[in-house]
């Protein structure tokens, strides 16, 4: 090999070995084929064929001589070529595998240990959307899974989060490809024992969260099933994989009853339950980060689930409210997963005249929960608690309420979102003494209903605008959490100036004054004066705090400002 690169031309001898520049269109020594015996998908409407056409968006690569050394276990090859500086992150074209990936269904861990220390990314995926566990857990390559997961959990803080993030979010040991099946469900289909054994020694999930019958369909013609259910069908009730996943669903069952377990003690300490919900999914990183840094000593179970955070907290309503990134703090009154609300579906459905809604809103109305919650609203309203109000006699009229019902998904499709609605205000009037009412409620009852869950919340802080001082903005603009994160991002000095070339209403420039920097002088230009105004009436409350804050009519292409300012 060594001779034949050295005989080539340079530009040859590159775009062989994977040295080049990424080639556009499938061609080299391997003619992009990726059809090798190691790919053991099942024939049996396992093989996902579905939507093959959307491979060929991929064809933008090449097979490299890099690829099929990795693939044939030549080490020294490999070593070769990565001492003539082959790319190791070089895909191929169709299926946009790496080296990586063929050296990861090697039988032998020394070729992915020369990648890996050649600094190969170990969080790259093909074009069916499989990692490298994906690769190994598939072949059954117990030397490479290990050696994977090792350096997953041993590597820098961005691949221990990668490999099973404890904020709720999937982890690598969760990712899932084109067919909706994580690393367990290839090991399990395929019958690789040895590997799914390593995979749940790893707490990779015996019971992967599913996706939405619709994000399925989009993906392919194949029916979503847990690796047991799988393990069930293909293997038999006998076979070891099938014993592996059941012991592995039994602990995660004791597990979740230790966890209700906690959350009850947790109630009985003081600890409330909180969901914050955030307007953008890309803000949950920041939400994150300012429970940690603000509220991280009275801060527990933090978890998140698509565009929401929940965590218990005994922290004060001051301290919630000065969280910036959460649209809205809610307190939680019930949380159930989608087996519990199914269960409770079924039973109103086999019983004689009962109705799904009115199981629900019984249910609803009978959580010991509610209590602690009004005391929690009370709070956050300013008020004293209804224990307290008692203590000193004072009377309070009967609060109204009004309840927001919602429904995703198809599940529960069955369940009429307006008939919950009526039937909930009406068990819950009954049970608490309250007052239905649409308008001008003294609060708000959200019942939301998933494929995966029930969850029912009472909003405690709403930040649809930026507040300080019991002020807020006299014309809203962009919503106030995706304002700060903005103006965070810009990472303001004292003494410096900040330009807001298209200021809109300035919500930016008020929410950096009040939250992020107020010692800086603010410029915003806008040429429309209707915006213009409302952004003169915002500037009111920073102007109020002390910040300097100029707004001018401008052109943003032809600014009045000196060139180098």
């Amino acid at each position: 090999m060594a001779a034949l690169l050295d005989a080539a031309a340079p530009r040859e001898a590159a775009l062989w070995c994977g040295a080049g520049p990424r080639a556009v269109g499938s061609g080299g020594s391997g003619g992009g084929s990726n059809n090798n015996n190691n790919n053991n998908y099942s024939n049996n409407n396992d093989q996902g064929s579905g939507n093959r056409s959307s491979s060929s968006a991929a064809a933008a690569g090449r097979f490299t001589a890099l690829h099929a050394a990795a693939r044939a276990g030549a080490v020294e090859c490999v070593q070769l070529l990565l001492q003539r500086k082959a790319r190791v992150t070089v895909t191929e074209g169709g299926a946009a595998m790496t080296p990586m990936h063929y050296a990861a269904m090697g039988s032998s861990s020394e070729c992915l240990q020369l990648l890996l220390q050649a600094k190969a990314p170990l969080t790259v995926r093909d074009a069916r959307g499989q990692s490298l566990i994906h690769a190994a857990a598939r072949t059954g390559a117990t030397q490479c899974l290990c050696l994977l997961l090792e350096r997953l959990a041993q590597g820098n803080g961005g691949n221990v989060r990668a490999l099973k993030s404890s904020e709720g979010t999937r982890g690598l040991l969760e990712w899932t490809d084109r067919w909706a099946r994580s690393a367990v469900h290839w090991a399990t289909l395929n019958g690789h024992a040895e590997a799914l054994r390593l995979l749940l020694a790893a707490k990779a999930s015996a019971a992967p969260r599913p996706i939405t019958a619709h994000q399925m369909a989009k993906r392919t013609h194949l029916t979503q099933e847990q690796p047991l259910t799988l393990a069930l069908r293909v293997h038999g009730p006998s076979s070891e994989v099938t014993q592996l996943l059941r012991d592995a669903t039994a602990e995660m069952e004791e597990s979740a009853v230790s966890q209700k377990a906690a959350a009850v003690i947790a109630d009985f300490a003081g600890d409330s339950e909180y969901v914050l919900t955030l307007s953008q999914g890309t803000l949950d990183r920041l939400a994150l980060w300012e429970l940690r840094e603000r509220l991280s000593e009275k801060t527990s179970a933090v978890q998140r689930v698509q565009c929401r955070i929940f965590f218990r907290s005994s922290s004060s309503p001051a301290s919630l409210a000065a969280l910036k990134s959460a649209e809205k703090v809610c307190a939680v009154v019930l949380r159930a997963d989608g087996a519990e609300l199914a269960e409770a579906v079924q039973e109103a459905a086999a019983s004689e005249g009962g109705s799904c809604e009115a199981a629900i809103a019984k249910w609803i109305s009978e959580v010991t929960r509610w209590p602690a919650v009004v005391d929690l609203w009370w709070k956050f309203s300013g008020c004293l608690s209804d224990a307290e109000a008692a203590d000193k006699g004072a009377a309070r009229e009967p609060l109204t309420f009004k309840i927001t019902c919602r429904r995703s998904g198809t599940r529960f499709a069955k369940v009429s979102t307006q008939s919950l609605a009526v039937a909930a205000a009406t068990a819950i009037g009954a049970a608490r003494g309250w007052r239905p009412q649409v308008r001008r409620p003294d609060l708000e009852v959200r019942i939301l209903i998933s494929d995966s869950d029930l969850l029912v919340d009472v909003p405690l802080l709403v930040q649809g605008s930026v507040r300080t001082g019991g002020g807020q903005l006299v014309s809203a603009g962009m919503a106030a959490p995706v304002a700060w994160a903005l103006a965070r991002s810009a990472e303001l000095r004292a003494g410096e100036r900040v330009l807001d070339p298209m200021c809109g209403k300035a919500v930016i420039l008020v929410e950096a004054a009040l939250s992020i920097q107020p010692c800086c002088h603010f410029l915003g230009f806008d040429l429309d004066t209707e915006q213009l105004a409302g952004a003169r009436s915002n500037a009111k409350l920073a102007l109020a705090s002390g910040a300097r804050m100029d707004l001018l009519q401008g052109d943003a292409c032809h600014l009045p400002l000196p060139d180098g300012s």
